[in-house]
């Protein structure tokens, strides 16, 4: 028993639930939604970031890279120091310079020897000049040594050149996307800075839409229910919305006698439309029934303006949030 009695309040529930969706497909149909128009604090706010998010830097570019990645691939595979001495400029200067300064200090030598054999040519001369040339080469050969550290010398500066270069270039791009850096956190900042501008301006903004719009609902309620109790006055026919209140007359000893919008006789009141759909609107609501209450206003026509269209659908939505 206790679950049949669970089932049929969820079915209930349920049908709340269809008939409010329904209720406010027909609001919107018939007034739209009454959307929240943002104040000019908020476009204000609104165009203030748009205008500075497009401003946003362009994503970092290391103009040093394509440089770098050569110079790095120079070093690692730079090949290891290889030293031929014939293929060295420099010992083919030295040699040309020996060779001729041996030959020069040879025939010299052959020269001297031959005076002193009466100027005839003779084995011992060819042997002095001999010895005199061979000087010169191995004076030549001495040299290899030296050149083989110049040549090795002359390598490792390069190398170490290049090394140079690469970490100077390393430092360069590294500041530059330090100023990089230092740019984007400053866009970050004040775009952080106008986005809460812009919501804190729309948060309030909104919030005081939607008082308003509970005030409205409210007053609205207040002034059917005293309406209703008897009181008609302009103040409260003017916040239904109703159209002010026919003045009376009389003559001849006879009463005529208006009623709330429409005229009567025998003092016979006769409702306006705009009161009957009223009252159906509240008594639908009050019973809950919010989808009734929608199609009264739906099927009112033009009995009612479309300004107290307006207030109904609101006094309606203000009592589904409720409930």
């Amino acid at each position: 028993m206790a679950a049949l009695t669970t089932t049929v309040k969820t079915d209930e529930e349920k049908k709340q639930e269809e008939q409010l969706q329904q209720a406010n497909s027909t609001v919107k149909s018939i007034m739209g939604s009454n959307p929240y128009t943002p104040s000019s604090a908020v476009t204000q706010a609104q165009e203030q970031l748009k205008a500075y998010q497009a401003q946003k830097p362009a994503e970092y570019t290391n103009r040093w890279k394509d440089q770098m990645d050569t110079m790095l691939n120079n070093i690692l595979n730079r090949k290891d120091f290889q030293y031929d001495v014939n293929a060295d400029p420099l010992f083919q200067q030295y040699r040309d310079q020996y060779i001729r300064n041996g030959q020069l200090a040879m025939r010299d030598t052959m020269g001297q020897a031959a005076q002193l054999t009466g100027g005839y040519g003779n084995s011992y001369a060819q042997q002095a000049g001999q010895q005199a040339y061979n000087g010169y080469m191995q004076g030549l050969t001495d040299k290899i040594p030296e050149l083989f550290n110049l040549a090795m010398q002359a390598y490792n500066n390069k190398t170490n050149d290049m090394t140079n270069r690469y970490s100077l270039m390393g430092t360069q791009e590294g500041k530059e996307y330090s100023r990089y850096q230092d740019g984007m956190n400053a866009y970050n900042a004040e775009l952080e800075r106008l986005q809460n501008l812009y919501n804190t301006e729309r948060s309030y903004d909104y919030g005081q839409y939607r008082d308003s719009v509970t005030d409205a609902q409210q007053r609205w309620a207040n002034a059917w229910a005293m309406f209703q109790s008897g009181k008609d006055t302009p103040e409260i026919r003017e916040i239904l919305g109703l159209p002010e209140k026919a003045a009376s007359s009389g003559g001849g000893g006879g009463h005529s006698g208006g009623g709330d919008d429409g005229g009567g006789s025998g003092g016979t009141k006769k409702k306006s439309s705009a009161t009957s759909v009223f009252e159906k609107v509240v008594s639908n609501v009050a019973s809950g029934n919010n989808l009734a209450a929608t199609k009264a206003v739906a099927s009112a026509g033009k009995s009612i303006t479309s300004n107290q269209k307006e207030q109904l659908l609101r006094y309606i939505q203000g009592n589904s949030k409720r409930k």
